[in-house]
């Protein structure tokens, strides 16, 4: 569509810098609502499903290769035109051939940050997520790569453990730096290993400072610059808004992040795992204390390399 009406549902094109490929966004106008429509290349063969929220219809014509969303609760006007305007954005940033798959990224990460209305992190959920952040980036993205370590990071999504990487897995816990060297194991499933996995717990402290380390949001713009591609880019929004971030604001405490230690979760490391419970018993928490874990420690380096001789590279 490139101008005019049809049943009452006019467009005006967005200038972009991909009409020539085959891409076209329009700004759209339906019974008084404004709306935003994307026309893709029809190359595009990406499989990602739309998702739906309220207050937002979305629909989509497969065989026209077109997407079109509008507001459908004229009280979350001003939210729809800031969702709108993201993705007019966003959309600018990637390959013409990608274009739907951007789109519809942006949607999920608004659609989730609409149902967590926006609240900021509590202190114990920045610490955990600077915790993650680190091990992106000391770990996982230097063993498999930028693309492959959001597919790996599973805790965003409610895994088992927050990081996947074929018949191994990362769990990663902070703590309240060097003179309290405890980490809090959350369910008795957590620190569990089934038959040819391998487990390994990631730990560090994160401690609050009133002038020394970075906000939440430095951590996390940090960890941005890794991602060179601007659909990985948008993946990385995604899981940060599924655990709850939706942006810099409300964010002034400054954190320090200590040295990692990382463990091997084998037989003898002290947990509490459900086949050595009473059936009645679950739902367990409790801590352990690190400073008697010296014999299963091992530096970042041996990690990396025992992944690779797990799963290859």
């Amino acid at each position: 569509m490139t101008g005019g009406s049809s049943a009452h549902l006019f467009a005006r094109r967005i200038p972009t810098a991909h009409e020539d490929a085959g891409v076209s966004e329009f700004w759209t106008l339906k019974n008084g609502e404004v709306g935003l429509m994307l026309e893709y290349s029809p190359d595009e063969s990406t499989a990602i499903m739309t998702p739906s929220f309220r207050g937002i219809r979305i629909g989509e014509n497969r065989a026209e290769h077109s997407i079109i969303i509008e507001l459908a609760d004229p009280s979350m006007r001003d939210a729809f035109l800031a969702v709108c305007e993201d993705i007019v954005e966003q959309l600018d940033k990637v390959q013409p051939v990608h274009a739907r798959r951007a789109f519809i990224l942006r949607l999920q990460r608004w659609g989730i940050l609409f149902r967590g209305e926006h609240q900021t992190l509590s202190s114990e959920a920045q610490k955990g997520l600077i915790g993650e952040l680190r091990c992106l980036d000391r770990i996982v993205i230097p063993y498999c790569g930028p693309s492959n370590a959001l597919a790996a990071w599973t805790g965003p999504e409610h895994g088992v453990h927050d990081f996947t990487l074929g018949a191994s897995a990362i769990e990663v816990k902070t703590n309240r730096g060097a003179g309290t060297p405890k980490v809090t194991i959350s369910s008795e499933n957590q620190l569990a290993v089934g038959a040819g996995e391998h487990l390994y717990l990631y730990a560090m402290g994160v401690v609050p400072s009133p002038d020394a380390g970075m906000t939440l949001p430095e951590y996390v713009e940090d960890t941005r610059r890794r991602f060179e591609s601007p659909i990985d880019g948008m993946k990385f929004d995604l899981k940060l808004a599924q655990i709850g971030y939706a942006g810099p604001d409300g964010y002034d405490t400054r954190w320090v992040v200590g040295t990692p230690s990382v463990y091997r979760i084998v037989e003898g490391f002290p947990r509490i795992t459900s086949d050595t419970l009473d059936p009645a018993v679950s739902d367990v928490t409790y801590r352990v204390d690190l400073s008697h874990c010296g014999e299963y420690r091992i530096d970042e380096h041996t990690l990396v390399e025992e992944l690779e001789d797990i799963n290859g590279r």
